[in-house]
């Protein structure tokens, strides 16, 4: 994963990817990251983070 995604967004991401494996095996690509994350703009607390 790309070193300029934050701590606590990795987490989250790695939890999603982790139940994705488990309960539909071989189904994800991938995830694409946009807005402030993606512009790098994000701010822990401050920023939403929306799974679409």
């Amino acid at each position: 994963m790309d070193s300029r995604v934050p701590i606590p967004v990795k987490n989250i991401l790695n939890e999603y990817h982790t139940l994705f494996s488990e309960q539909l095996p071989n189904t994800l690509e991938g995830f694409y990251l946009h807005g402030s994350i993606a512009l790098n703009a994000y701010i822990d607390g401050s920023c939403d983070r929306q799974v679409e």
